[in-house]
């Protein structure tokens, strides 16, 4: 079997990458280490085409255009010929990609094709309440057209998206999965008293402006408290820093207990969080919640939002995440305040949190889920 993911966030050391990149990593080594032929295709983080080794995986980094109007012509042009030139040295049996991926992609005959949808535009614009952009909008339905089969990250984000996209679109709900040998209780690390860590994108999507006013209301009842952020920058669209429209439209005063760490080695996060009193993850949404469950494993106290997806993840009861509104400044103050003043519950939550990842969404389990699946779309092609 041979398997090409498209994805332009494949992890290159110097260079930010999203959490769907790290997911294609994980999945593509551990589909390697199953016998399974892989390649990895996508835009590159330079202007060079580069073809990288990556632990059995064959990455095609595709040079950007450096066109001023009609760069994704000249982008698709290059990932279909790359796409061919793989296929014709070694043929492809599935190319899966998100959900925009397939709307310039020319359809190989006998390749099925697998949207994994991780939230797309749809999804995103609609459960945040903005407007649809139309061109986005378009490509979005025209690759969910060239798709032969799809996959959800969680039960939700395929009910929604079929919904907003008016698509009966059938699909299996197969759950991202966390590392638990990288991702695992440390106790060598020590923990810092009332220190709050957050993990993701620095955008206002993740929550991270309710977050911050969260922590003068947090202050009266423990002065000690701090906020480390690890993650990378989100830039509006006209190349300004949120961080920046942060540190301008909020107190100053906030961010005397605050450090901006920016994007970090993957491998680096688990000794991050170690030192975690609290994880937090006040996401407006998400799709599903990787930074969630790598907390969940390490028996991390938390605090998240109540969006469907991480109610999906930490399951009916909720007794092993505390979960709250993302709007409330207050709210999050609270429940960050009742997991500092109550330990004892604190660290119940916690193991019962590792447990839960113990069961559903360790590595190995999701990744057998992903090649049976593989494996019976094959099965039925011939």
């Amino acid at each position: 079997m041979h398997i090409c993911f498209i994805t332009h966030e494949y992890p290159k050391i110097g260079h930010a990458h999203g959490g769907i990149g790290s997911f294609v990593q994980t999945l593509a080594r551990a589909c390697v280490n199953n016998n399974i032929k892989v390649s990895v295709v996508g835009m590159g983080y330079t202007n060079k085409t580069e073809l990288e080794f990556d632990k059995g995986v064959s990455v095609y980094r595709v040079g950007r255009s450096t066109a001023k109007y009609g760069g994704f012509i000249f982008n698709s042009l290059k990932l279909n010929a790359i796409i061919k030139k793989i296929h014709n040295e070694s043929s492809l049996d599935i190319i899966e990609g998100a959900e925009l991926d397939f709307a310039f992609i020319t359809k190989i005959k006998k390749v099925h094709y697998i949207i994994r949808m991780h939230g797309g535009h749809h999804f995103f614009s609609k459960t945040l309440g903005k407007q649809i952009n139309k061109w986005r909008g378009f490509k979005e339905k025209l690759s969910f057209k060239r798709a032969n089969s799809y996959i959800a990250v969680t039960k939700f984000v395929g009910d929604k998206t079929a919904e907003l996209l008016k698509n009966k679109i059938s699909f299996k709900c197969i759950y991202n999965f966390v590392d638990t040998q990288l991702f695992s209780p440390k106790p060598a690390i020590e923990t810092q008293n009332f220190k709050l860590v957050f993990v993701g994108t620095v955008c206002e999507k993740k929550g991270v402006r309710q977050l911050l006013l969260a922590l003068p209301k947090i202050k009266e009842k423990y002065p000690k408290v701090h906020l480390e952020i690890i993650g990378r920058d989100w830039l509006f669209p006209n190349g300004d820093s949120y961080i920046d429209y942060l540190k301008k439209s909020i107190d100053s005063k906030i961010f005397s207990s605050v450090t901006f760490r920016g994007a970090i080695p993957f491998k680096n996060i688990p000794d991050q969080l170690a030192t975690a009193h609290v994880a937090v993850f006040p996401s407006r949404m998400e799709s599903f919640g990787l930074t969630l469950i790598e907390a969940m494993a390490m028996e991390k106290p938390i605090l998240a939002s109540d969006i469907p997806p991480f109610k999906e993840i930490v399951g009916g009861n909720q007794e092993n995440v505390v979960l709250c509104n993302p709007h409330s400044v207050k709210a999050i103050a609270d429940n960050i305040c009742m997991l500092f003043k109550d330990k004892k519950s604190a660290d119940i939550r916690a193991k019962l949190a590792s447990k839960r990842i113990s069961k559903l969404f360790k590595k190995d389990i999701i990744v057998q889920q992903n090649i049976k699946y593989y494996k019976n779309i094959v099965r039925s092609e011939k």
